[in-house]
């Protein structure tokens, strides 16, 4: 039977182990160079040639106007399709048009079940187009047109390109540049789209690497927990580790070393998020030498639908955080940010993380939530215990308690009460500044710095950290009005936002 896969270039990875396990078959697969408008022929040739087309779906297919291009010529054509879905938040984006066929699921290994699978459907349409074959018209008698076609100005162009780069979308520039380098340009534009393909090339090349590093890693989570590959997982393991170091957002290093992971956040009894694999009973000891400055959890009191848990005292100030940025071992460290793809990108293209001198030790500190969260895992291991941020529902009751008041210090604020507009200051205060807890003995609940919660918006399941979405703030800051410092008062900003006006607070859950 003769097959074509249609992929985008960064998912090359799978597409050849795919290839790899049904190369029984003809098939055809591109290899994505976008250049001269023959190319575009051969596609045009291939997709009338196809009795199949294998369609992996991705974040990245879906979003490449190549990949929507076959597809719908494929659909067109009436060709059989074959879905693969390689990324489970990838589900939320597929169109109608893939939505209703029948998927194989590649979101784990390439297992012995996913590949019988997958022959059992190929095999069942081979049978299919024997007994009934079908004669279809040529592509080119309904669409022909490249799906890139520039007709206008090269500065136009070239500024799309960028954008795209910016935006990571580095497969959809690469289309654009091919293009325009076989287009008459003037010289400096000549070489600023040679300078532009060179370096988009490389970040292709280092999306390429995440992709493999992300299949391997799958196959290893597929193993890790069978006794009888021990040995074999352990090797692999290993020579894992010396190429991507600080990737584990699974803790594999836990399942073969015995360290307990604290990236299986178990939220509530109501609230529990998926974990991969069965997690250890070990739990590591405090560190003995770890200590940090007016880092205290008081408890909040819980009902039957909520695990029980402390919230710390303030918030997390800059002396505190000073801590995780001068450990060798700490922020300079970038396997506190693999706990999602997400966190990680954000990582590595920003700029290191600056200590705040002594004068300011005791201000909440500016951080994003991808900042945030790496903090907690840090702390997690320092402390032998499951440190989070809060999420919406363990916040409002630790402001709010059970007496329904508007505010944590009561239902009356004035500006003695907390740093907030009316307050005058224009700044962040001390976190010990003010002395009006909440019914708890929790300060700063309300003003001075607005808090990162754990939940995310629009997500099925709110608190999956490994997740893409805006991100809960509570509390309200010294630039907000009154009614933003109620208990009730919330807001969505993005994972990647720092700004003065936003800080966090840290909890541990307690076992039960």
């Amino acid at each position: 039977m003769k097959i074509f896969v249609c992929y985008a270039r960064v998912d090359k990875p799978f597409c050849r182990e795919v290839v790899r396990v049904i190369d029984h078959h003809e098939i055809f697969m591109d290899d994505r160079f976008y250049a001269g408008e023959d190319w575009w022929e051969i596609i045009l040739d291939r997709l009338a040639w196809c009795d199949v087309l294998i369609f992996l779906i991705s974040l990245n297919s879906l979003k490449s106007v190549y990949c929507k291009r076959e597809l719908n010529i494929a659909l067109q054509l009436g060709k059989r399709i074959v879905p693969i879905l390689l990324d489970e938040a990838a589900l939320q984006h597929i169109p109608k048009s893939l939505s209703k066929f029948q998927w194989v699921d590649l979101t784990g290994a390439m297992t012995d079940e996913v590949v019988r699978y997958l022959h059992e459907s190929l095999l069942r349409i081979e049978s299919s187009l024997k007994e009934s074959p079908q004669t279809v018209p040529s592509p080119k008698a309904i669409d022909s047109r490249p799906p890139v076609f520039l007709n206008g100005d090269p500065a136009h162009y070239i500024g799309q390109a960028s954008s795209l780069m910016q935006q990571g979308e580095f497969d959809r520039a690469q289309m654009i540049l091919q293009r325009l380098r076989d287009k008459p340009l003037h010289p400096m534009q000549k070489r600023i789209v040679s300078e532009m393909i060179s370096r988009n090339e490389k970040l292709l090349d280092e999306q390429l690497s995440d992709r493999t590093r992300d299949m391997e890693y799958r196959t290893l989570c597929s193993i890790a927990h069978n006794p009888y590959m021990r040995e074999v997982a352990l090797a692999e393991y290993k020579s894992f580790c010396k190429r991507f170091p600080d990737y584990d957002p699974e803790n594999i290093h836990a399942v073969l070393f015995g360290k307990q992971p604290f990236n299986d956040l178990t939220v509530s009894k109501s609230e529990s998020v998926k974990v991969t694999g069965k997690p250890s009973t070990f739990r590591p000891q405090r560190n003995p030498s770890f200590s940090m400055p007016m880092l205290e959890f008081l408890p909040v009191h819980t009902n039957s639908d909520m695990r029980p848990f402390e919230l710390a005292r303030y918030p997390v100030t800059n002396q505190q955080f000073n801590i995780f940025i001068n450990d060798p071992d700490g922020a300079a460290r970038l396997r506190w940010w693999t706990y999602s793809d997400s966190a990680r990108n954000y990582r590595k293209r920003s700029e290191p993380l600056q200590v705040t001198p002594e004068s300011e030790d005791l201000k909440p500190r500016s951080a994003c939530w991808y900042d945030a969260m790496a903090f907690c895992f840090y702390l997690s291991e320092q402390l032998g215990q499951r440190v989070l941020l809060p999420t919406r529902a363990q916040r409002r009751r630790a402001a709010q308690g059970t007496d329904g008041r508007r505010y944590p210090f009561g239902d009356e604020l004035t500006p003695d009460k907390a740093n907030y507009r009316e307050s005058g200051i224009g700044h962040t205060t001390p976190v010990n500044a003010y002395s009006s807890p909440g019914p708890y003995g929790h300060y700063d609940l309300s003003g001075n710095t607005w808090e990162w919660l754990l939940d995310g918006a629009g997500l099925e399941k709110p608190y999956d950290h490994r997740a893409d979405a805006d991100r809960y703030l509570t509390g309200g800051s010294f630039r907000s009005r009154a009614d933003e410092l109620l208990v009730t008062s919330e807001m969505v900003q993005s994972p990647e936002l720092t700004a003065p006006t936003i800080g966090f607070r840290v909890m541990i859950l307690l076992k039960v």
